[in-house]
């Protein structure tokens, strides 16, 4: 896969890192061309970086989101998907790629009033942490109104039956909602009691079962208040983090790091505010967040039609190149068939050796045009194909590549000594990525010519050692395999 960018992420993107603080990753990588024309590609993918850093405590881990993943998280309006790309340059392990630059210079195209994870994070957390007094107060009535269900019916009585005596309790924190069953077309209306959804398909002593542990959970929240014991400070700065976020994002159109109002989160996180304080910011920063989606001049949706043509474009240009080394194997081998060219000892396809070449140099650094090459490289000396054709069907490198590794003596140059003195001196001026093919070329044909024709391979190693003398600029792995061979 190749990375389009690597963020350092969390507390120390926002400003509010601490002593204690992990060190966590976050990347967008363009999946293998393989991976994505078998259909096997990653939505994301967790791995454990080496730490560098000495003495940090806590793993250190990276998660990398395949492109159209990442995407789709953006359009979806998800905290981690904005962060990342919203995160300026300082905060990244290494220049970004092209392509994400490209994204960050469309982000209005990302960005939308619709950055729901935040709305919809600061509600999860408003109903989560908060201790509002009307909020508990709903909860209670539910509660209430639960308890007098199962008195008068029983536990087992699916809740939707009693859909009148719930409507009595309807409020600010209580409500009937509608929602969608995942991707089907049937509907199911839920009571929703500060944020918990009771289907009404399910049992009123289920729905009691969840209301009363909702009531329970106010009540431990009360305790904590008092004492600040207990308290998920770290959980706690996050709702003040992302609602603050969230505010300017769509009052502004974007999100600044490190965050202008770092040092009150640390604050929060390290416990120095009371419970309460924290909380009733909370409350504060719901209405203000949902007031700004409001008034926000952001669009609704995101330009899904750009995100699209974006993620078409660029795996498209990762599939390509597969689609170049197919095309030169295939020719290869119909190129070889053609004239009935066989290998000299062992009577198989001849097919068989531009084949094993091009593994060997895919095994080192390379170019997929070095592969097409490599699978083409003896096509011009041994079949009658042109280098003209050769470039009409591969394009201008790979020709130029095909004809670096084509012998240019002729028969009437003199005899075998003064030949190879010619091609090798064309080899000696041939650039790194045809000096890396011919390596591949000489380690393939060793292993047969050493195995079937020990005579021979006297006067063919001698060739070869002349010839790896001046052909300097090849892979060095390669050119050690090559060594050890002869």
């Amino acid at each position: 896969m190749r990375k389009l960018v690597t963020i350092k992420f969390g507390s120390h993107l926002y400003g509010t890192s601490t002593p204690a603080s992990d060190i966590d990753f976050k990347s967008v990588h363009v999946p293998a061309a393989r991976d994505l024309l078998l259909q096997r590609a990653k939505g994301s993918i967790n791995t454990a970086r080496v730490k560098k850093e000495k003495n940090l405590p806590g793993e250190v881990e990276e998660e990398s989101y395949s492109l159209q993943r990442y995407l789709q998280l953006a359009a979806e309006g998800q905290t981690v998907a904005l962060d990342m790309l919203f995160a300026p340059e300082w905060s990244m392990t290494e220049p970004p790629s092209a392509e994400w630059r490209e994204i960050a210079a469309n982000r209005d195209k990302l960005a939308t009033k619709k950055s729901a994870a935040f709305l919809g994070y600061c509600r999860q957390q408003a109903n989560k942490y908060g201790i509002k007094g009307s909020r508990v107060a709903a909860a209670r009535a539910a509660l209430a109104r639960l308890d007098h269900l199962i008195e008068a019916s029983g536990r087992p009585t699916r809740l939707g039956a009693f859909a009148a005596e719930i409507a009595e309790v309807i409020g600010e924190y209580s409500s009937i909602v509608d929602i969608q069953v995942g991707d089907t077309d049937q509907i199911v209306r839920h009571w929703d009691v500060c944020g918990r959804k009771l289907p009404f398909t399910s049992s009123v002593g289920n729905a009691h079962d969840v209301v009363q542990k909702l009531v329970d959970e106010y009540g431990q929240r009360a305790l904590q208040a008092e004492s600040q014991q207990g308290v998920d400070w770290k959980a706690l700065s996050h709702a003040v983090r992302v609602g603050h976020q969230a505010i300017e994002l769509l009052s502004t159109g974007r999100v600044t790091f490190p965050l202008p109002n770092a040092e009150h989160v640390l604050a929060i996180k390290t416990g120095k505010y009371p419970y309460q304080e924290v909380a009733a910011e909370i409350e504060y920063l719901l209405e203000a967040v949902e007031n700004a989606a409001a008034q926000s001049s952001l669009p609704q949706e995101p330009d899904r039609a750009w995100i699209e043509a974006f993620v078409l474009d660029v795996y498209g240009r990762e599939v390509a190149p597969i689609g170049l080394v197919e095309r030169a194997r295939t020719f290869a081998v119909a190129s070889h068939a053609a004239v009935k060219q066989l290998r000299k000892y062992t009577n198989e396809a001849y097919s068989v050796h531009p084949a094993a070449v091009a593994k060997i140099v895919e095994s080192v650094p390379h170019t997929t045009k070095m592969v097409a090459a490599a699978f083409l490289h003896d096509v011009v000396e041994d079949t009658g194909i042109t280098i003209e054709l050769i470039r009409a069907e591969f394009g201008d490198e790979v020709a130029e590549l095909v004809g670096w590794l084509t012998d240019i003596s002729r028969p009437t140059d003199g005899n075998r000594a003064v030949r190879r003195a010619i091609d090798r001196a064309h080899s000696a001026k041939a650039p790194k990525a045809a000096q890396t093919i011919k390596l591949a070329d000489i380690i393939d044909n060793n292993s047969t010519i050493e195995q079937h024709d020990p005579n021979f391979a006297v006067v063919w190693r001698e060739e070869k050692r002349l010839l790896l003398a001046v052909m300097t600029d090849g892979d060095p792995t390669l050119m050690k395999r090559a060594l050890e061979g002869l």
